[in-house]
């Protein structure tokens, strides 16, 4: 597997979201990269495949643009590159959430790291654990004792929480995603909705992947690409 597959996102302030399309862009095209770029004036979030050697040199050039040198990336292979083309836009939001008065600059964050949800996942630690995706990629998989809320899109998820049980506003709640990026509005919607002990899974499913591996996983992950779904080794699933 010869293919580099990237996502990474960081939210922060950005007065240009054009300029610094087009700079990524050519960037991209000149190093032979395809995927897909989300830039708002909310931050950057992006999906990119290539060779290693490009893979390393675009990582490179944005670590030269602050503050993209604080991204942090997930990584896996692939025998074939899992996008027909670049794909590059600037948007209102990086992730639909549709809640205008969410802002994630400067807010404090809880996370908890792979290694310590597989913890409490060893210890039957009291907590529960809310899948912030939608149902269809739930079904493709999810972690043991799942909470999820049938939703369809990412936007419905504020309406969906009001209806969680109340009791659960004072217990340990850890909510997860496929890469971390849903995770960090659906914290600041819990938040502000009264959940006291909000964790988010630091990377997503996909950082437990490589941290954990399969443990307390069923089933497979949908990815937003041509591979459709990876396995616990992140290798791809022919499906």
């Amino acid at each position: 597997m010869s293919i580099v597959n990237i996502s990474s996102y960081l939210f922060f302030q950005l007065e240009n979201p054009l300029a610094l399309k087009d700079t990524l862009r050519a960037e991209c095209k000149r190093l032979g990269l395809l995927g897909t770029i989300l830039i708002a004036t909310e931050g950057i979030n992006l999906m990119l495949a290539g060779s290693r050697e490009s893979i390393d040199a675009i990582k490179q050039f944005m670590a030269t643009i602050p503050p993209l040198e604080k991204m942090e990336f997930k990584e896996s292979l692939s025998d074939f590159v899992p996008y027909e083309k670049l794909f590059t836009k600037v948007r209102k939001e990086i992730v639909t959430i549709g809640v205008p008065e969410i802002t994630l600059h400067n807010q404090p964050s809880h996370y908890l790291d792979p290694e310590e949800l597989k913890n409490w996942y060893d210890n039957n630690s009291d907590f529960t654990l809310l899948d912030t995706r939608n149902h269809f990629e739930v079904e493709y998989g999810h972690f043991k004792n799942t909470v999820e809320l049938n939703i369809k899109h990412f936007r419905e998820f504020p309406e969906a929480t009001k209806k969680m049980d109340p009791a659960l506003k004072d217990q340990p709640l850890v909510i997860v995603c496929t890469g971390g990026i849903r995770c960090e509005k659906a914290a600041m919607v819990l938040q502000e909705q009264g959940f006291k002990k909000v964790y988010q899974l630091h990377g997503g499913i996909l950082k437990y992947f490589e941290k954990c591996g399969g443990d307390y996983w069923e089933g497979n992950c949908f990815v937003f690409d041509d591979r459709i779904s990876v396995n616990s080794k992140l290798e791809t699933i022919k499906n």
